[in-house]
């Protein structure tokens, strides 16, 4: 993260300029088995802008990898319209809020994405933010973008990004070892010296809080 006044942060007190839709988009699963957990698992990847669908359509793979447990992931559920000018940033406490409010009781967790840039408390940017105890969590393209362009490099950032807040959604705390998800970034440098994985330690761990939520 970095700290910085900037441009206009759009937050809880203007509702009128975006809502909420509910549909489904197109399902893609990536269904894998390691160990029991007690009930079917289902992290949804929530779409938060039109038409930015076609940028995470390798995102379920790769987070499936990610975690030990039996899972879906799959593109379903809220896109919310943002309507955010190019100079505005979006409050990522307030996304989390709507986020919370479209999860659904058979999903497990619910990740919402989006090019908007994100600030929490307006001061602060942010790769992403996650909500345990709702457990919903945000991340943005906006500043995972390599220069020049470079799709697969992108889709690498947005996928550690997304498992590592994800992680945090199931209590998982930042880790030690630069080359663990939970490793904290704050520069896309760091993300890029990750791993693609957990560390042994935090593996552990996410399997237990899984089986025991």
């Amino acid at each position: 993260m970095r700290a910085r006044k900037a441009g206009k942060l759009v937050g809880s007190s203007e509702p009128t300029r975006r809502s909420i839709i509910l549909r489904s988009t197109y399902l893609v699963i990536s269904p894998f088995a390691v160990g029991s957990p007690r009930r079917a698992r289902s992290i949804v990847v929530a779409p938060m802008n039109i038409g930015i669908e076609p940028k995470i359509n390798g995102l379920a793979n790769h987070l499936s990898s990610a975690f030990p447990a039996s899972l879906l992931v799959g593109l379903d559920g809220p896109v919310i319209r943002l309507g955010f000018g190019q100079t505005e940033i979006a409050s990522s406490v307030d996304l989390l809020r709507r986020l919370s409010a479209a999860i659904r009781p058979d999903w497990d967790r619910l990740l919402g994405v989006t090019d908007v840039d994100l600030a929490y408390t307006g001061q602060t940017f942010v790769f992403g933010a996650a909500d345990e105890r709702r457990h919903v969590a945000v991340i943005s393209f906006f500043r995972l973008r390599p220069s020049p362009p470079n799709d697969q490099l992108l889709l690498q950032r947005v996928a550690k990004e997304a498992a590592h807040e994800l992680g945090h959604t199931y209590g998982l705390r930042h880790c030690a070892n630069p080359l663990c998800l939970m490793a904290f970034s704050s520069t896309v440098e760091q993300i890029d010296s990750k791993g693609s994985t957990f560390c042994s330690d935090h593996s552990k761990e996410l399997a237990r809080r899984m089986h025991l939520s």
